[in-house]
């Protein structure tokens, strides 16, 4: 199970993205200052201050592989919960809220893996929490 955890439901600052296996209950903190971890094998992907990173993930060994490295800019980040409005199907397949909205009107955007920006053929609205279904039917 990948996890963030804070001290304080308001304060995701100084979060940890944390693992703890199943059947052992063995713990272990990833990485400091970190939230909102997703896992999309071979990799692990976790925001610090509103910006996605991507970092080689070991499932076997409950190890970060190296250094993690920006993904995307400006995705739209829940002050009260840490949360970063994305999903994705792979490193290269992202789909987010932008961080630069107005009122609470979003739009959804397609992002490639250089940060381009593709709109979705929809109307603007409240959205929050998107996610994708990887097998493509919701």
């Amino acid at each position: 199970m990948l996890f963030a955890a804070a001290e304080a439901s308001f304060d995701w600052t100084n979060a940890q993205v944390a693992v703890q296996a199943d059947g052992t209950g063995e713990r272990r903190n990833l990485i400091q200052g970190a939230t909102y971890p997703r896992y999309s094998p071979p990799d692990t992907c976790f925001t610090r201050r509103g910006r996605p990173y991507g970092v080689p993930f070991d499932p076997q060994r409950l190890e970060v592989m190296g250094a993690a490295v920006p993904v995307v800019e400006g995705v739209l980040l829940s002050r009260n919960t840490g949360a970063a409005q994305y999903s994705f199907l792979a490193m290269d397949r992202w789909f987010m809220l932008p961080e630069v909205l107005q009122e609470d009107r979003r739009r959804l955007v397609w992002v490639n893996r250089n940060g381009a920006e593709q709109p979705v053929a929809a109307p603007a609205r409240a959205f929050m929490f998107v996610r994708l279904s990887p097998d493509a039917d919701g």
